[in-house]
């Protein structure tokens, strides 16, 4: 073979390499515009499944007031279509997404479905068990009272999850107590009576020599562990409605009403197993307050560890329960 001819077999190659690379080059090409418009759809089709969800929402919402304002009788289906809307306990995203799109008062939009109809009550009002409309009254629609009450309590508004539940027995009003909070308290309790550390830990951070001083500063550690705690739950509660101001009014009723409970606790269990679990120099001045002695040498001590116990539970035993639980600490057990 001349050396022409193994030149021109050289070029072919070459050209044929090159064809097979420039097809390979528009197939990639190809392949990039295919998937951007793959992607431009996939938007497009999302886009209008948005828009008929909101629309499907809308109509939902529409029907509702008028059926609720123009109607004789009020339509049960419609009014549970938009409350199960409202109440939103599937959490569904698109339902969320509506409602914070149109600006929407979850929880007027929930009251309004509850009362009968005419009736005036605004939310910052109290809202009466005789204004619930009767057909939620009636059993087995009652059950949907309830699951309302929960709802409300999941968004720390006891308030009105205590007037919903009027119409029911003792049993059922239990949850206003918030039995999440309460085992919380006690499980924080039970980490710091069972170790010598935690009884002694007042007193050795503020010597009793201090006198009345050691007392008001433990009061103070006492006051700080309690504001970190309903900081806490004002985070909490405003991840769920999204409103500063009452969301920082709940929290604080809250944490009142959990502090008030943890020092109702710690008092008692002072006063019962404080003169045996406490260290021998401490033990004497608990006996001292059980059999009426009082003198400040043997207050000082027991109100130091009532104080501390208190405060200290209660942070304790609600930060144990976010690791343990995903719901909110007034959700009902």
């Amino acid at each position: 073979m001349s050396d022409k001819e193994t030149d021109n077999i050289r070029k072919a190659l070459e050209l044929s390499r090159a064809g097979r690379l420039e097809n390979v080059f528009k197939e990639i090409d190809n392949n990039k515009q295919n998937k951007e418009k793959l992607e431009i759809i996939e938007r497009e089709i999302k886009l209008f499944t948005d828009q008929v969800h909101i629309l499907k929402y809308e109509l939902s919402h529409i029907k509702w007031i008028l059926n609720r304002n123009f109607s004789k009788e009020v339509n049960e289906v419609t009014r549970f279509v938009w409350l199960s809307l409202c109440l939103n306990t599937r959490r569904d995203p698109d339902v969320e997404h509506y409602l914070v799109l149109r600006g929407i008062d979850r929880e007027e939009e929930v009251k309004n479905c509850i009362v009968k109809r005419g009736s005036k009550n605004k939310m910052t009002s109290v809202l009466q068990s005789c204004n619930i409309d009767s057909f939620f009254l009636d059993q087995p629609q009652k059950i949907y009272l309830k699951v309302i009450a929960d709802w409300y309590l999941r968004r720390y508004n006891g308030k009105m999850a205590r007037q919903i539940l009027k119409p029911f027995d003792c049993w059922d009003k239990l949850k206003l107590f918030y039995p999440r909070l309460l085992v919380a308290i006690i499980i924080g309790l039970l980490a710091l009576m069972t170790g010598q550390e935690g009884w002694n830990f007042p007193h050795k951070l503020f010597p009793d020599t201090l006198g009345l001083w050691s007392l008001l500063s433990v009061f103070s550690l006492n006051i700080g562990l309690f504001a970190i705690t309903v900081l806490y739950l004002t985070y909490e509660c405003y991840n769920i409605i999204s409103d500063k101001k009452k969301a920082s009014k709940r929290a604080l009723n809250v944490g009142v009403k959990g502090y008030v409970m943890s020092f109702l606790l710690s008092l008692t269990s002072c006063a019962v197993v404080g003169r045996i679990s406490v260290d021998p120099t401490f033990a004497a001045q608990y006996y001292s307050l059980l059999v009426g002695e009082f003198s400040l040498n043997n207050i000082v001590p027991v109100l130091k560890n009532t104080f501390f116990f208190s405060s200290a539970a209660l942070f304790i035993g609600i930060f144990i329960q976010v690791f343990w639980e995903k719901e909110t600490i007034t959700e009902p057990l």
